[in-house]
């Protein structure tokens, strides 16, 4: 995990993947895989996560060998501090999660970590501050 100075706070991203596949009795099976980004800085580590989901969804996507009945990727930010683990899914369900994406740019800000921020609005009038980079990536699961 990366480590911060304030109070020794420790981050990471996860990328989750869970493959839904039939074997040959037509019995459901799945497969659990996860990718960890902890090395570098947190937003190093965000856009690294943003980039294994975007290519692994793009690899499902054009696969001619459709062996498998679906997919599901998530995004987990993963936060450490002192002993407590917080786990924030920002991605993955089938709604986006502004309250996470908010609470993942307040951390950003208590960080220090430089990066831009965007005032976004869900579909009930409800404003939200979330990082500006890579929004449309998120938005895109609406």
């Amino acid at each position: 995990m990366t480590t911060t100075n304030l109070n020794s706070i420790k981050s990471q991203y996860v990328v989750s993947v869970f493959i839904l596949h039939p074997d040959n009795i037509g019995k459901r099976k799945s497969k659990n895989t996860q990718y960890v980004f902890e090395d570098g800085t947190i937003l190093e580590n965000r856009r690294k996560a943003i980039l294994k989901a975007e290519g692994i969804s793009y690899s499902f996507n054009i696969s001619s060998n459709k062996n498998f009945k679906g997919y599901l990727i998530e995004i987990f930010l993963v936060i450490e501090e002192n002993g407590i683990e917080y786990e924030s899914l920002i991605y993955g369900a089938n709604y986006i999660s502004y309250f996470a994406l908010e609470q993942e740019a307040f951390f950003f800000k208590e960080m220090s970590e430089i990066t831009k921020f965007i005032n976004v609005e869900n579909n009930e009038n409800e404003t939200f501050e979330v990082i500006e980079e890579n929004l449309s990536f998120f938005l895109s699961k609406n």
